[in-house]
Parts: C-alpha cells; sequence; structure tokens
C-alpha cells in the first residue's frame, strides 16, 4: 500500500508542475500586454490592440528603430557634454580699474661702470680674459688632435665659439659677483614720474625711492640685472602712468680692452632695453612678453586690461587664488601656471644632471657641490675643468630640455601644476616718438624732486629765487651728468612711458557650450520626437510594477478550488 501511495502523489505532482508553469507564463504575458497598453510610450499601445500580424510587426520595428535612434542621439549628446567644450564671452566693466601692471627692464648692455673697476683690480675675470682662455684651450685642442683649416673638431669648436657667449660668461662666475657686475637701482633709474587718476603728478629723482614704490632685482644670463618696478597695492588702482627715465649703460667705447669677447653674440646685441608689463609680484616672460624699447626716445606703452576667467571642469581643473611661492636665485614670486612648470622642470634637471639650467628658475643658489650646467671653470676662474665631465653635464641638461614638453603635459595631467582660474593680461602697443626734452628742465625737476624726498629747502629756495632757470647749463657737465644736452635728449638715456588706455576692464570668461540643463532638456526632445516619452513614463512604471505585484499576491492567496476559465486576449484591457 505505501507504494501505491507514491506513486499516486507523483503523478499528481506532475500536473501541478505543468499548471504552475503555465500560470507563470500566462502573468508575465499578462503582465507585458498590460505595460504596452498603458504606458504612454508612443506605439507600444498599437503592438497590443494591432488588428492583424502585419500591423503588430510594423509597430514593433517603428518602436525598435526609433529606440535605437534615441539611444545613439543621447550618448552623443552625453559624450559632448563631457568634452566640456567652452566658448568665450566677452563683456567690458566700465570704469572698473585694475591694478597697475609691473615693469621690468633690462638693459641690452648688461655692464655697468663698476664692473670695470672689478675688471680692473683683477677681483672677477674680465670677458677680454675669459675669451683668451678659451681661445687658448682651443689652440692646445687643436695642436693636440692635429686640426688644420679643413676642419676642426667638436672640442676645439666649443672653445672657440659656442662657449664664447655672454650666456656662459654669466655661469662661469661665483655668485654672486653677476649682480656687482650689473646695472644698480640708483643708476639705472634716473628719474621716474607718476600720473594719478586726477591728474597728480609725483616725481622722484635717482633709483625712484618712494613709499608707493617697490623695486626689486632680477639676475638674468643675458642681461644681467634686471629691475622691476611695482606699485604698491594701495595706491595700484589710482595710478593712470608711469614713466621711467633709464640710463643705458657707459657709452659703447668706455674701457674696450676688458670687453673683448663674445664673437658670436654679434647677432643678438643690441642697444636699448627690453620690457616686459605683467602682473605684480609674478616673474615676467621676457622671452614672450618682452618688448624693445629704442635709445634716445619717447617710448610710450598704452595698454588695457584684459581678466580672463577660465570655466573649472573635470576635464581642464584650474585653481583659485593660489598661495604657493617660487623661487629665482634669492627671489620670490607668486604662483603662475608656467612658473610652476619650469621649476618642476628645473628640479627634474638637478635630480638627473646635478646642476642648475640658467634659463629656468633657479630653485637654489648655485655653488660648488650644485653649479650651473655651462659651467666649465674652476672656482679660481682661470683654468678650465676636464671636459669630458662638463659635456657630459651639458648634454644631460640639453636631454632634459628637448623632453621639456612632454614633462610639462605630464605635470598638467598629474595636476602638479594647475592654470588659475583667473588671470590678467596688459595688451599693450608701443610708439615711439623724438622726447622733447631740455637739459634745464631735467635738472631742475630732479633737483627739486630730490630736495622734497629728503625735505631739503636748500634747493627749493634755489629754484624759488633763480631768475634764468636755464643758467645752470654753464656749469653743468652735459657729456657725464646729464641725459640731455640744451635740447637734444641722448642716446645713452630713454624714456619709457606705461600707461592706461582706459579705466575700463575687458573680461573674457568661459562658459560651457552644453550645460547640464541644456543637456537635460535637450534629451527631453530627442525623447519627445522619437518615441514621445516624458517623464510621466518614470510613473507609469511605478504604478505597472505595484499593480503586477499586487495582482500576482492576490493570484497567490486566492484558494485553488478549481479551474479558472481562460480569459481571452480580447478583454485584457477591460479586466484591469
Amino acid at each position: 500500500m505505501p507504494k501505491i501511495k507514491h506513486c499516486t502523489e507523483s503523478m499528481n505532482d506532475a500536473p501541478n508542475e505543468k499548471n504552475t508553469k503555465q500560470t507563470k507564463c500566462r502573468r508575465a504575458r499578462d503582465n507585458a500586454f498590460l505595460f504596452l497598453e498603458s504606458v504612454s510610450i508612443r506605439g507600444c499601445n498599437r503592438i497590443v490592440k494591432a488588428q492583424n500580424r502585419f500591423i503588430r510587426h510594423m509597430w514593433i520595428w517603428f518602436l525598435i528603430i526609433t529606440s535605437l535612434f534615441l539611444c545613439v542621439s543621447v550618448s552623443r549628446l552625453i559624450s559632448e557634454y563631457l568634452n566640456y567644450s567652452v566658448n568665450i564671452q566677452t563683456y567690458v566693466h566700465m570704469d572698473a580699474p585694475a591694478n597697475f601692471p609691473a615693469i621690468t627692464f633690462c638693459n641690452h648692455q648688461p655692464f655697468s661702470e663698476h664692473a670695470y673697476k672689478l675688471w680692473r683690480l683683477g677681483e672677477v675675470i674680465s670677458p677680454t680674459q675669459f675669451n683668451r682662455v678659451l681661445r687658448q684651450a682651443a689652440d692646445r685642442q687643436a695642436n693636440v688632435t692635429h686640426d688644420t683649416m679643413g676642419g676642426l673638431s667638436p672640442e676645439v669648436a666649443h672653445f672657440a665659439f659656442v662657449f664664447d657667449s655672454v650666456k656662459l660668461y654669466y655661469q662661469n662666475l661665483n655668485w654672486p659677483y653677476q649682480t656687482g657686475l650689473g646695472h644698480q637701482r640708483n643708476e639705472s633709474i634716473y628719474m621716474c614720474l607718476f600720473r594719478h587718476l586726477g591728474g597728480r603728478l609725483s616725481i622722484g629723482g635717482s633709483g625712484c625711492h618712494d613709499s608707493m614704490i617697490r623695486v626689486t632685482l632680477r639676475s638674468h644670463p643675458h642681461h644681467f640685472n634686471c629691475h622691476t618696478v611695482s606699485i604698491d597695492p594701495q595706491y595700484g588702482k589710482q595710478v593712470q602712468e608711469v614713466g621711467l627715465i633709464i640710463w643705458l649703460g657707459p657709452q659703447e667705447n668706455y674701457d674696450e680692452m676688458h670687453r673683448q669677447a663674445f664673437l658670436l653674440d654679434l647677432f643678438d646685441q643690441a642697444y636699448g632695453l627690453r620690457v616686459a608689463i605683467h602682473e605684480p609680484e609674478q616673474l615676467a616672460n621676457l622671452d614672450s612678453h618682452g618688448i624693445q624699447i629704442e635709445p634716445g626716445r619717447m617710448n610710450e606703452l598704452n595698454f588695457e586690461v584684459v581678466r580672463n576667467v577660465h570655466m573649472k571642469t573635470p576635464k581642464n581643473p584650474c585653481i583659485t587664488k593660489p598661495e604657493s611661492k617660487y623661487q629665482d636665485l634669492d627671489s620670490t614670486y607668486d604662483y603662475e601656471f608656467e612658473l610652476c612648470l619650469n621649476t618642476l622642470v628645473q628640479t627634474e634637471v638637478v635630480r638627473t644632471c646635478q646642476c642648475l639650467y640658467a634659463y629656468l628658475p633657479r630653485i637654489a643658489v648655485p655653488n660648488k657641490t650644485l653649479p650651473y650646467c655651462g659651467r666649465f671653470l674652476t672656482e679660481a676662474g682661470q683654468q678650465l675643468m676636464q671636459m669630458p665631465k662638463v659635456l657630459q653635464r651639458m648634454r644631460c641638461a640639453s636631454d632634459v630640455i628637448s623632453q621639456s614638453a612632454h614633462l610639462k603635459k605630464l605635470y598638467e595631467t598629474e595636476g602638479l601644476c594647475l592654470r588659475r582660474c583667473e588671470s590678467v593680461d596688459y595688451v599693450s602697443t608701443v610708439s615711439v616718438t623724438t622726447w622733447r626734452s631740455t637739459q634745464w628742465q631735467l635738472h631742475w625737476s630732479q633737483e627739486t624732486a630730490a630736495a622734497l624726498d629728503v625735505m631739503d629747502t636748500a634747493p627749493l629756495f634755489s629754484y624759488f629765487r633763480t631768475n634764468n632757470l636755464s643758467s645752470v647749463l654753464g656749469h653743468y657737465d652735459t657729456q657725464s651728468e646729464s641725459p640731455t644736452g640744451k635740447y637734444g635728449f641722448s642716446d645713452r638715456y630713454t624714456y619709457v612711458l606705461v600707461k592706461r588706455k582706459s579705466n575700463d576692464t575687458t573680461v573674457k570668461a568661459e562658459n560651457l557650450v552644453l550645460t547640464f540643463n541644456a543637456l537635460v532638456s535637450r534629451i527631453g526632445g530627442l525623447c519627445s520626437l522619437y518615441i514621445g516619452m516624458t517623464f510621466a513614463v518614470v510613473i507609469e512604471l511605478i504604478e505597472f510594477v505595484y499593480i503586477a505585484l499586487c495582482q500576482g499576491r492576490f493570484e497567490h492567496s486566492k484558494p485553488k478550488t478549481g479551474v479558472t476559465p481562460k480569459q481571452p486576449r480580447e478583454n485584457i484591457g477591460n479586466n484591469i
């Protein structure tokens, strides 16, 4: 009897499993038809209500094709949004002056009169001695290698021509003799003037010493001493123009016996100044922003202020109000994107080659253990180092610098250096003319300005009581003291006038081409165009899930008293 009972139960379970599968299939089919009939997507209810198979298949293919087009279009829109493309909107802030720019000027004639004194005393190797050491080394090397006029060995060519330049002369001096050979503040700046908002004029004497002025020194491998004139931020927006009368150094024939060197610098030599205007407290890029200034002329630089506002995006991040400082020898400067990159490249040169590259920010003061990469003279300055080691160091530095573009891109990608979210450019135009100055005007301007600086009344009373102001010309040495003759400006001086075009500030702000709101709007338009889908579909999905779950629970809890007759498909919609 137990065996018969077991067989009977197995036979009863088989139909139950079959009925369960049929019930699940019927429920899934009914739910699918329920969803298609109730959803607001264009074409879904037509699939359910189609009168024949052809029309039903036509609507199915319509829904498939339009959905594919919609997916492709939406993916392209999202890809465009993730590119974070920007356009630049330009507008003008009226009467919103920015701080007056800093002015960096470098003399093309790098050596001051004090340099000749040091050379005469033998404290520093002179260019003539420097050239002689190189020519003697080239001669010795040529004798050793038996070079002829038919060709020179690379070592001889380096000694005779490549090493004989003012930039390598700079690198072979012991620090800080470079600053001692260059022009000093008091001798370079003969006179300065400042015109404030409202027309008020201030005049300063030699060196331009004033509480609102800051003059800093920068050592440069080509110009030796450069000077940066900046305005105190408290007065930066009030200053309208700055004028500088600058001495260009000794005459060309001054003590020539000490300057017989730098043969191939012939094509780089100039007479005058190289001037750059830039944001205060930043290191001027003389190569890209420098302007040539003529001697003996009035050189007017009119500038307009352009403020650049960069959009901060994941693809192109930027930094807001950076506080990092960067070093160049014993001077510190504010953060700037290019300065940050160049400093990291210099760090790589120091790490790889154990030397300083002179044309990048010097992160340390050169010394015996960390010399310039172009250093080939001993500390005494009269003998050459071992040339294989010198040439190896130069090649190493050259290899690193040749990869600087790749290194800078890598540093930017890794986020070590980021662009500033806001920066200021000073777009300038230059005009040159003859300056109609007279000697007696310059003399009395300087005398009175110097007297006001030190509160000395004697020169002022002399100016007040002199009947003939030009009488000073009779006992004034015009050749050595004055920047001008009686009615002509001397070529040993130049006049640089930097002035605003207006008090307006041009703003160039980046804006996203496709914002998030525009992305949502365009996706909504595509959904409506292709399949007529709106956000109501979300509610319809929630409604469908709720009804399907509730209906499933009801059927599961319903007592199985008999077999429910199968409903026709046409009446599904009426039973919802």
